[in-house]
Protein backbone atom coordinates (compact mmCIF):
# COMPACT_ATOMS: atom_id res chain seq x y z
CA UNK A 1 0.00 0.00 0.00
CA UNK A 2 1.12 3.09 -1.27
CA UNK A 3 1.70 6.18 1.92
CA UNK A 4 1.36 9.63 0.94
CA UNK A 5 3.50 12.06 3.49
CA UNK A 6 1.12 14.54 3.97
CA UNK A 7 -3.05 12.58 3.39
CA UNK A 8 -4.11 10.14 5.83
CA UNK A 9 -6.82 8.20 6.40
CA UNK A 10 -7.41 7.99 2.06
CA UNK A 11 -6.25 5.94 -0.55
CA UNK A 12 -3.22 6.88 -2.00
CA UNK A 13 -1.70 6.35 -5.45
CA UNK A 14 -5.53 5.74 -6.83
CA UNK A 15 -8.81 6.69 -8.11
CA UNK A 16 -11.42 6.95 -5.08
CA UNK A 17 -14.45 8.35 -4.46
CA UNK A 18 -14.74 10.44 -1.56
CA UNK A 19 -18.41 9.88 -0.61
CA UNK A 20 -16.97 6.20 -0.27
CA UNK A 21 -14.48 7.26 2.43
CA UNK A 22 -16.22 7.91 5.39
CA UNK A 23 -20.08 6.17 6.79
CA UNK A 24 -22.88 7.60 8.30
CA UNK A 25 -22.56 6.63 11.86
CA UNK A 26 -26.62 6.80 12.29
CA UNK A 27 -26.88 9.04 15.26
CA UNK A 28 -23.46 10.98 15.44
CA UNK A 29 -21.58 12.63 13.11
CA UNK A 30 -18.34 11.14 11.62
CA UNK A 31 -15.27 13.02 10.89
CA UNK A 32 -11.60 12.16 9.31
CA UNK A 33 -8.56 14.15 9.01
CA UNK A 34 -7.72 13.92 5.64
CA UNK A 35 -4.27 16.18 5.88
CA UNK A 36 -3.40 18.52 8.58
CA UNK A 37 -0.89 20.93 8.91
CA UNK A 38 -1.35 24.11 11.12
CA UNK A 39 -1.31 26.40 8.12
CA UNK A 40 -4.47 23.79 6.45
CA UNK A 41 -6.72 20.91 7.49
CA UNK A 42 -8.78 18.83 5.29
CA UNK A 43 -11.49 17.17 7.07
CA UNK A 44 -14.05 15.16 5.57
CA UNK A 45 -17.75 14.90 7.54
CA UNK A 46 -20.41 12.27 7.46
CA UNK A 47 -23.70 14.62 9.29
CA UNK A 48 -26.02 11.62 9.87
CA UNK A 49 -29.84 13.01 9.20
CA UNK A 50 -30.63 15.30 12.06
CA UNK A 51 -27.33 16.14 13.21
CA UNK A 52 -25.27 18.85 12.94
CA UNK A 53 -22.30 21.44 14.30
CA UNK A 54 -23.62 23.84 17.07
CA UNK A 55 -22.79 27.67 17.22
CA UNK A 56 -19.26 28.28 17.39
CA UNK A 57 -16.35 30.66 15.51
CA UNK A 58 -13.54 29.08 13.63
CA UNK A 59 -9.53 30.20 13.98
CA UNK A 60 -9.43 29.95 10.18
CA UNK A 61 -11.45 30.37 7.06
CA UNK A 62 -13.08 27.08 6.17
CA UNK A 63 -13.98 26.20 2.66
CA UNK A 64 -16.83 23.81 3.22
CA UNK A 65 -17.71 21.79 0.07
CA UNK A 66 -20.88 19.67 0.16
CA UNK A 67 -20.54 15.78 -1.53
CA UNK A 68 -23.60 14.41 -1.33
CA UNK A 69 -26.96 15.62 0.65
CA UNK A 70 -27.22 19.79 1.45
CA UNK A 71 -26.41 21.49 4.68
CA UNK A 72 -28.44 23.87 6.40
CA UNK A 73 -25.77 26.64 7.42
CA UNK A 74 -26.24 30.07 10.00
CA UNK A 75 -23.64 32.25 9.31
CA UNK A 76 -23.40 35.48 11.11
CA UNK A 77 -27.20 35.21 11.92
CA UNK A 78 -28.40 34.66 7.92
CA UNK A 79 -29.76 31.04 7.10
CA UNK A 80 -28.87 29.53 3.73
CA UNK A 81 -28.70 26.08 2.06
CA UNK A 82 -25.88 24.24 0.56
CA UNK A 83 -26.64 21.46 -2.21
CA UNK A 84 -24.35 18.60 -3.55
CA UNK A 85 -21.89 19.78 -5.55
CA UNK A 86 -21.95 23.60 -4.00
CA UNK A 87 -19.24 25.29 -1.61
CA UNK A 88 -19.79 28.41 0.91
CA UNK A 89 -16.45 30.39 2.53
CA UNK A 90 -17.26 30.67 6.29
CA UNK A 91 -14.69 33.37 7.34
CA UNK A 92 -12.48 33.16 10.65
CA UNK A 93 -14.34 34.10 13.56
CA UNK A 94 -17.53 35.28 12.40
CA UNK A 95 -20.43 32.81 14.81
CA UNK A 96 -21.90 29.90 12.31
CA UNK A 97 -23.72 26.44 12.77
CA UNK A 98 -24.49 23.30 10.41
CA UNK A 99 -27.67 21.26 10.08
CA UNK A 100 -29.00 18.68 8.50
CA UNK A 101 -32.48 16.73 7.29
CA UNK A 102 -30.59 14.37 5.35
CA UNK A 103 -27.08 11.97 5.49
CA UNK A 104 -24.81 14.27 3.98
CA UNK A 105 -21.13 14.46 3.38
CA UNK A 106 -18.83 17.13 2.88
CA UNK A 107 -15.41 18.39 3.09
CA UNK A 108 -13.93 21.41 5.46
CA UNK A 109 -10.82 23.24 4.23
CA UNK A 110 -9.84 24.89 6.99
CA UNK A 111 -7.13 27.65 6.73
CA UNK A 112 -5.34 29.72 8.86
CA UNK A 113 -2.91 31.45 10.67
CA UNK A 114 0.53 29.57 11.07
CA UNK A 115 0.10 30.10 15.30
CA UNK A 116 -3.29 28.54 15.02
CA UNK A 117 -4.06 24.95 15.05
CA UNK A 118 -7.85 23.46 15.29
CA UNK A 119 -6.94 19.74 14.94
CA UNK A 120 -3.78 18.80 16.64
CA UNK A 121 -0.68 16.06 15.41
CA UNK A 122 -1.81 12.57 15.99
Amino acid sequence: MLRAKHFDNILVGEPAKLAENIDFLGDAIDRKVLFHKKEVSMVQFAFSAEKGLVTNSSHGDIFVYVTSGSLEIELDGKDMTVNEGEFIILPEGLPHSVETDENTRAIFLVVRDKDMDCYPEK
